[in-house]
């Protein structure tokens, strides 16, 4: 017995879903299908450093766990919105010394993880905001892209010098 897809329509609610689907955000896929609705969020005006090439953009996202809060990268400057309000909770100004590239929530939602063009990861205490960490030794080149293990324990890090580096997310070793 075939299934068959169900192709989606090509209004905009669809069209969302669609988009959270491909990139990474599957688990808030059902919901906006379910409720068609969209969070707007007007971003503040750009700080003196990320004006230029980043200045408009949102260059990386990730909700939290519990899908409470919305985690925005924008140049250097991370952005802590409440999804229920569309409020900013926090921003931090020049978060890393350049520019975000990538956020990783832990499945726990205790820790979440930054990597950046400065060959950096620092870790981040969900329950306060406060950076507990900073991976700097271990990769030669732009460090693009960080996951957590299922269990929160360990965070794997990969950078354009072809590596990839695991550290223990409870201290960063």
């Amino acid at each position: 017995q075939q299934q068959q897809q169900q192709q989606p329509n090509n209004n905009s609610s669809d069209s969302t879903y669609t988009r959270a689907q491909q990139h990474r955000l599957h688990y808030i896929a059902p919901m906006l299908a379910a409720s068609r609705t969209r969070l707007q969020v007007a971003l503040p005006a750009s700080s003196p450093a990320i004006e230029g090439r980043y200045a408009l953009s949102v260059d990386s996202l990730q909700f939290t766990s519990d899908g409470r809060l919305l985690v925005v990268a924008r140049g250097a400057d991370l952005l802590i919105i409440d999804t229920t309000t569309g409020a900013i909770e926090r921003q931090f100004l020049n978060a890393h010394d350049s520019h975000i590239v990538d956020i990783a929530v832990a499945p726990s939602g205790q820790q979440m993880a930054t990597t950046s063009v400065e060959m950096r990861t620092r870790l981040w205490d969900t329950a306060t905001w406060e950076c507990t960490a900073v991976l700097s030794q271990g990769h030669g080149r732009m460090v693009y892209g960080a996951e957590y293990s299922h269990d929160s324990s360990v965070i794997a890090t990969g950078a354009l010098d072809n590596t990839v580096r695991l550290w223990r997310a409870a201290d960063g070793k």
